[in-house]
């Protein structure tokens, strides 16, 4: 789950949760222009009849990660780190999606958080 902090768009923080199963994650990016990740989801989901290898995103200060790969479905392998200067601790999780209807949702949920339109 993302969540813009503060409601300005473009947001310059975003809330990730990562939940899968038994595993729970959250932390905050920080960012001067998350259109990026918008554009990673867009081409994902333009390529919904597959791709070989893997299709890769990274924020800026590499706190969260996501690699996806095509197997009839798309698979999401999210990596999200915690604080650096806190505590240090990773959660990686692998999320799988349909590559038409679910993941076109997907992609426009997330265009509409990072630029304010869907």
């Amino acid at each position: 789950m993302l969540r813009a902090i503060e409601g300005s768009l473009p947001p310059d923080e975003l809330e990730v949760e990562l939940r899968a199963e038994t595993l729970s994650a959250q932390a905050i990016l920080y960012g001067l222009n998350f259109a990026d990740l918008g554009t990673y989801f867009e081409d994902l989901a333009a390529k919904w009849r597959g791709w070989t290898g893997s299709l890769d995103w990274r924020s800026l200060e590499g706190d969260l990660a996501i690699s996806a790969n095509y197997d009839r479905r798309v698979l999401l392998r999210v990596r999200l780190l915690g604080d650096r200067y806190r505590t240090q601790w990773v959660a990686e999780a692998t999320i799988s999606l349909d590559p038409g209807e679910q993941l076109s949702a997907v992609a426009s949920d997330v265009r509409g958080l990072v630029v304010g339109s869907t």
